[in-house]
């Protein structure tokens, strides 16, 4: 009886041991069909990819413009010229509004702000002062004279720099004479027709003075007529010499004392006092005359008195 209870405990356990590894190879084998259905569509996958038109992508072509740049660093206030800054080719979508593309527009004008080297100039950077780049005084005028009309010209003369203007004309026996004092060099001017204000005079093609206006006519017949002697003065020295001989005043004299009275001298006087009267003297002049007559020579000879 026992062993027929054995036995039926035994293939209780069978049967569930095989149960459950019919359940774990079904699994297996489900998972591997899934693996394999996963593989395939991604085959398929693939193979519909190959089989699609392949689409070209164009290259945008970079557009791009001039603009002018800065070629160093550029404090507040410091002027343009063509050695500060330089032309370059810059992405459109790089430019910021207002940027400038010509050079000899911005000629001479100063920055507002500092600017960093390779920085795209704009024109809200630059002050909106005159073109001329010179700020001159009511009843001034700013004149260029050609270095070739001036002497003297040393190399610690700068802009800045208070001079006296001497005229040295060619006329024979004309004396050098002052023409202006105490002007203002404002510019020294290269070769390019601009200022360039860190050279030193001696390289500069012409400078530039502020003058009074009225002034001007006498400047220009001084440079037509000789050459400009330029005589630098202390910058806070302002006084003007005065060149007009007819310029100057008269010392007041002491008051002489009245003319003696001639009728108190004589009661005074003695007559042994009085000096004698003086013997006229006689002199007499010689002339002498030559007279030539067929050839023959006289002279005569007469003296003539003079009292």
């Amino acid at each position: 009886m026992r062993s027929k209870k054995n036995n039926k405990k035994k293939i209780f356990i069978a049967l569930i041991i095989g149960i459950v590894l019919t359940f774990m190879i079904f699994n297996i084998l489900n998972a591997q069909n899934q693996k394999l259905l996963d593989q395939e569509a991604l085959l398929a996958k693939i193979q519909k990819e190959k089989n699609k038109p392949q689409v070209v992508v164009k290259k945008t072509k970079k557009v791009t413009r001039k603009a002018v740049v800065t070629k160093f660093n550029m404090k507040k206030n410091s002027k343009i010229d063509p050695k500060s800054v330089k032309i370059k080719e810059i992405e459109s979508k790089n430019l910021p509004p207002g940027y400038i593309n010509d050079v000899l527009s911005i000629l001479n004008k100063r920055v507002v702000k500092d600017i960093k080297s390779g920085e795209i100039l704009k024109y809200s950077d630059l002050s909106s002062e005159d073109p001329s780049g010179f700020d001159i005084e009511l009843g001034k005028r700013a004149i260029t004279i050609p270095k070739e009309f001036i002497q003297g010209i040393a190399s610690h003369i700068k802009v800045g720099s208070k001079v006296d203007i001497l005229s040295t004309s060619k006329s024979k026996g004309k004396r050098p004479e002052l023409v202006l004092q105490n002007v203002e060099i404002i510019s020294l001017e290269t070769m390019l027709g601009s200022g360039d204000n860190e050279m030193p005079a001696t390289k500069a093609s012409a400078i530039t003075f502020e003058i009074p206006a009225k002034k001007s006519p006498n400047l220009v017949n001084a440079m037509v007529n000789g050459k400009l002697q330029i005589i630098v003065r202390g910058h806070s020295d302002e006084k003007i010499i005065s060149t007009n001989p007819f310029n100057f005043t008269m010392k007041k004299s002491k008051k002489l004392p009245p003319p003696p009275d001639e009728s108190k001298l004589l009661q005074n006087t003695k007559r042994s006092d009085l000096p004698k009267p003086q013997k006229p003297v006689s002199k007499t002049k010689t002339h002498k005359l030559e007279f030539i007559e067929a050839n023959v020579k006289t002279e005569h000879t007469f003296t003539e008195s003079i009292h």
